[in-house]
């Protein structure tokens, strides 16, 4: 064999080295691409799962934000219509007073609150609006019941029975009389108005 043949064989095997080289070189380097690409899917895969999560969590989240936003607008409109038909209350009891009737309706808080005000102690003063001055003085008389009618301030019909000093005092006007039955009215009101409690 000579030196060229050698040369010639050590070159073939050489080059045949290098293309297994090559080829191995670039099975690995398609395989560590394949990884890449396989890691890369499972991390865009995982990452997609994470900003789906977190979109339902913030889709939940405005959901039940909107829920309480208008239950609390349905609470407040109901509340504002119970509030009217309050007003339209104190309206009508604030006019009676100029119902030919009211004196009937006087008498009768008179006669409640003068019983209901036996516990005072010593001499009572009756405190009326205005309105009521000569009519409290003309029921007193016809009731033959003794007390110093005195004006007040406040407003609709009825009286507050009290004593001289002020300490104690029975108040029994429209308004009041609205004002505490109001716990309970308010539940009927909303069952006619809404149909539920």
């Amino acid at each position: 064999m000579s030196l060229q043949d050698i040369m010639t064989a050590l070159e073939e095997e050489a080059e045949a080295q290098r293309q297994e080289i090559i080829s191995r070189a670039k099975k690995q380097g398609e395989q560590i691409i394949a990884e890449a690409k396989a890691r890369f899917e499972l991390a865009e895969d995982e990452r997609r799962r994470q900003l789906m999560r977190a979109a339902e969590i913030e889709s939940a989240r405005l959901l039940h934000q909107a829920n309480l936003s208008r239950q609390s607008e349905l609470v407040s409109a109901r509340e504002a219509m119970v509030e009217k038909v309050m007003d339209g209350a104190k309206a009508e009891l604030t006019a009676l007073s100029d119902d030919p009737e009211y004196a009937t309706v006087f008498k009768s808080l008179t006669t409640e609150a003068w019983e209901a005000a036996s516990s005072l102690d010593g001499d009572r003063i009756i405190r009326v609006n205005e309105k009521d001055r000569e009519l409290a003085e003309a029921t007193l008389a016809e009731m033959s019941l003794k007390a110093p009618v005195v004006v007040d301030t406040f407003a609709g019909g009825g009286l507050i029975v009290a004593s001289l000093n002020g300490r104690q005092r029975l108040v029994n006007t429209l308004l009041g009389r609205l004002d505490r039955a109001r716990p309970y009215l308010t539940p009927q009101v909303i069952k006619i108005l809404f149909g539920h409690d």
